[in-house]
């Protein structure tokens, strides 16, 4: 107890594994938010309650330098305290609560290896894909499949072996997204293919197209599905952008991930994976 006050000083050191869960909906430019609580055993509602108060001045931060994953992930330095209280029901008419102190640290996954093992060969696959059919005469339409469904396979081939490197959650992470949307413009390529060939079109409509209409047809479509997979690039671009800003914000500035979603107006992500 400190000379000239009322105040019990308490110095403890803890040494422990903690949990918590992860959210991934962001993945793979997730900002997890680690929290510790600590509760103090003198019930709200006992002879002898405890409050917490933490003064404005107060100053606590993690050591970055035993970081032992800094390979993968980025701890902010800052650590934030707050105060609130813990509850537990006894199945009684008088259920007691605790104070409780809640110090969080920030950590934010470094992206780059996804970005450059994942994103970046599967936007190369779809765009190749496009190119191959449109470097392939119409009228070849085994050639024309035969490149397209080679492409496919490659990216399927390629999602299986990088599966690894995912979260194994229930829902999908904005890198499911770009994938899913990826693999769709390449099936579109291999479905223009099979579409734009004489013998589908006159099976299909029973009539005889001018092949100068099945060449301009060809043309039309496949331009459109290159519009497209400029469109896809341009959002899932934007998408990270904000992404990439909502992680740096939450690490310099210490916000929640729910806080920094409601001011990026971004869906609060679902509870997932416990590391």
């Amino acid at each position: 107890q400190p000379k000239d006050s009322d105040d019990i000083l308490c110095q403890l050191r803890v040494r422990g594994t903690f949990s918590e869960t992860l959210e991934f909906s962001r993945f793979p430019l997730d900002f997890q938010d680690l929290t510790v609580t600590l509760e103090i055993k003198c019930a709200k509602e006992g002879p002898v309650p405890a409050r917490i108060d933490i003064p404005e001045d107060v100053h606590a931060s993690v050591r970055s330098q035993h970081f032992s994953m800094a390979n993968v992930w980025m701890l902010s330095p800052v650590v934030r305290c707050s105060q609130g209280m813990a509850g537990v029901d006894l199945d009684t008419d008088r259920p007691k609560t605790y104070a409780a102190l809640n110090c969080s640290a920030g950590v934010a996954r470094l992206s780059l290896f996804y970005f450059a093992n994942i994103i970046f060969p599967l936007a190369v696959f779809s765009l190749m894909a496009i190119i191959s059919a449109a470097a392939v005469d119409r009228r070849e339409t085994a050639d024309r499949c035969g490149n397209t469904l080679t492409l496919v396979l490659t990216a399927a081939a390629y999602k299986l072996a990088t599966a690894g490197m995912l979260p194994t959650i229930a829902y999908l992470t904005l890198l499911d997204y770009y994938v899913l949307t990826c693999s769709f413009v390449m099936a579109l390529v291999t479905v223009h293919t099979c579409v734009t060939s004489s013998h589908f079109v006159h099976w299909l409509f029973v009539s005889d197209w001018s092949e100068e209409a099945l060449d301009d047809l060809d043309r039309l479509s496949l331009w459109a599905i290159l519009g497209l997979w400029c469109a896809v690039q341009l959002l899932f671009a934007f998408l990270f952008w904000l992404g990439l800003r909502a992680r740096r914000r939450g690490l310099m500035n210490r916000e929640t991930p729910s806080e920094v979603a409601s001011k990026y107006r971004v869906a609060p992500s679902p509870s997932a994976h416990s590391s």
